[in-house]
């Protein structure tokens, strides 16, 4: 994903990534996914959409990491290393967050939204998030755990807005316990210590 001959490229950061061989290699490595695995055949015809996208997911995955507490620990689990996970909501998150402290234990499920998404594109996530709440699935599967927190990335302040106003409306009619926050891509990429990245749908907007 790197080259130094074409101009305005060459300096650019280099992007690397597993080749076939890799698999040969990794597949007998103890907590590896050979379902997941097996998508590195791909890895060389993915577009530069879906590049920017698994690199703004690891943006967000290093924020979490520099705000977590000295006494927590985080697992990340990405779409791809959730397609055992068939209880799960569908289409699967981008990720699926845990955050285990010394006497609680946190749970999210993180959609990433790029530019250009639609607005129909948001509400229906909202909807299913609900709809899959209702269904008890969650639940089911999990011994009663409490429901995730949702968290949607989205790409611009237009788009955050458009995901609160519809996200209040449609939980405030709802029984289901869901919690929704709202923020944007750019807001953790260049958030310090003291910035408020995430806002609940249920506080007044600024």
């Amino acid at each position: 994903m790197y080259t130094r001959k074409v101009r305005g490229e060459n300096n650019k950061p280099a992007v690397y990534y597993l080749a076939s061989k890799a698999r040969h290699l990794l597949k007998n490595e103890e907590g590896i996914e050979l379902k997941a695995l097996n998508l590195i055949y791909k890895e060389k015809r993915r577009t530069k959409k879906f590049i920017d996208h698994s690199l703004n997911l690891v943006d967000i995955c290093l924020f979490l990491l520099s705000r977590k507490e000295a006494v927590e620990e985080i697992k990340f689990f990405t779409k791809t290393t959730l397609t055992g996970y068939d209880y799960f909501p569908k289409p699967h998150p981008d990720a699926y967050i845990v955050v285990k402290g010394k006497n609680k234990t946190k749970r999210y499920f993180l959609d990433l939204f790029d530019d250009y998404t639609p607005p129909f594109v948001y509400r229906n996530r909202v909807k299913q998030y609900l709809k899959y709440s209702q269904e008890g699935e969650w639940a089911v599967n999990t011994k009663n755990a409490p429901f995730p927190k949702i968290l949607f990335v989205c790409p611009n302040e237009s788009a955050k807005k458009h995901v609160y106003w519809y996200g209040k409306s449609v939980i405030a009619k709802s029984f289901e316990q869901v919690k929704l926050h709202v923020t944007t891509i750019d807001t953790i990429k260049f958030a310090n210590a003291d910035t408020k990245v995430w806002q609940d749908v249920e506080e007044i907007e600024d």
